[in-house]
C-alpha cells in the first residue's frame, strides 16, 4: 500500500496540532499511554522516563510532529520512529508478551495523540462541524499510515473511534506500575528539573507549579479512568476546568507564534511562508 502524502498548511491537523499549549496535559495522556499494559511495561524495562521525564519527552515529542510537519523528510521520521520501537519487547510484571510493534499497542499510542488534539480544539472552545471532525480524523489515520504498519486496529471513522476510545479505557487500561510511577513525579516535581532551568529555580518553582498541573491534567483523564486511579473529581471541578482551559487558550492565541508553536511546528510554517512567492 502506498504511504499518505505528506501533510500540508491546508490541513487541520497541521493547524492544531503543534501548539505548546498541549505541554499543560501532556502529562495526562503519556499516563493514559502507560495504563495500556503493554505499553507500561515497555516503557518500564526499556526507558530512563521515571530519572528524566523531560529528556524522554524532549527527544519524543518533536520526533512524532515531525511525521506531520516534516514535508518531504516525514516519511523518513515516521520510518525511524518505527526503528526506535523494534528492539523494545518482553515480558511484563503479570507474564504478558509484549511489543511495541504490535499493532494494538501502537495504535493505542497514536490514539491518545488523536484524542488530544480533538480534546484540545474542544477545550480551547472551537467546535468542529461533522464534516471538520470527519476531516481530522481521517488525516489522524493517514498520520498513522504513514509508519507502515497494518491498519488492521484502526477505527473506520470518528465516531468508531470514539467509541474504541471508551472501550479501551474501560475494559483495557489498568493502573500499571509505569502510570502510578509517573503520577507519582508530581509529589516530587520540584527534582525533575527542566532542562535550560536553573536547578535552584526547578526546586523552588517546581513544587508550586505541580499542584495546578496536576489538577489540569486530572482534568483531562476520562472518568472511568480517574475512578482507575483513585481520582476524586467533582462536578465543580469540571466547570471550573472547563472554564480555565477555554481561558488559557483565549490568552495563548494572542501570543506570538514563534512562543505559541512548538519548535518543529513554527519552523515548517516558516518553511511555508518562505516558499510562497512574493
Amino acid at each position: 500500500m502506498a504511504l499518505p502524502e505528506p501533510f500540508g498548511p491546508d490541513s487541520l491537523i497541521w493547524q492544531h496540532f503543534g501548539s505548546r499549549l498541549g505541554y499543560l496535559h501532556g502529562a495526562a495522556y503519556g499516563i493514559l499511554q502507560n495504563m495500556y499494559p503493554a505499553l507500561g511495561a515497555g516503557v518500564t524495562q526499556h526507558s530512563d522516563v521515571y530519572d528524566d521525564p523531560w529528556d524522554r519527552l524532549i527527544r519524543s515529542l518533536p520526533q512524532i510532529l515531525g511525521v506531520v510537519y516534516d514535508g518531504p523528510e516525514a516519511h523518513a521520521t515516521a520510518e525511524r520512529i518505527r526503528r526506535y520501537h523494534e528492539p523494545i519487547g518482553g515480558i511484563d510484571d503479570q507474564g504478558r508478551r509484549y511489543h511495541a510493534l504490535d499493532p494494538d499497542t501502537f495504535f493505542w499510542a497514536h490514539a491518545t495523540f488523536v484524542r488530544a488534539i480533538f480534546f484540545g480544539i474542544k477545550i480551547g472552545g472551537t467546535t468542529l462541524t461533522p464534516d471538520q471532525k470527519e476531516q481530522l480524523y481521517r488525516e489522524c489515520v493517514d498520520w498513522y499510515a504513514m509508519y507502515g504498519l497494518t491498519m488492521r486496529p484502526v477505527p473506520a471513522d470518528y465516531a468508531a473511534f470514539c467509541e474504541y476510545w471508551d472501550r479501551t479505557c474501560a475494559s483495557v487500561l489498568e493502573p500499571t506500575p509505569a502510570a502510578l510511577r509517573l503520577l507519582a513525579l508530581f509529589d516530587h516535581f520540584g527534582d525533575v528539573t527542566y532542562p535550560g532551568v536553573p536547578r535552584w529555580i526547578w526546586r523552588l518553582g517546581g513544587p508550586l507549579i505541580a499542584p495546578p498541573l496536576r489538577w489540569l491534567n486530572y482534568g483531562v483523564f476520562p472518568p472511568v479512568v480517574r475512578e482507575k486511579l483513585g481520582i476524586t473529581w467533582t462536578a465543580r471541578d469540571q466547570r471550573r476546568f472547563e472554564r480555565v482551559m477555554r481561558t488559557l487558550s483565549a490568552v495563548w492565541s494572542r501570543m506570538p507564534p514563534r512562543i505559541r508553536w512548538i519548535s518543529r511546528a513554527y519552523a515548517a510554517m516558516s518553511r511555508e511562508r518562505e516558499a510562497v512567492p512574493k
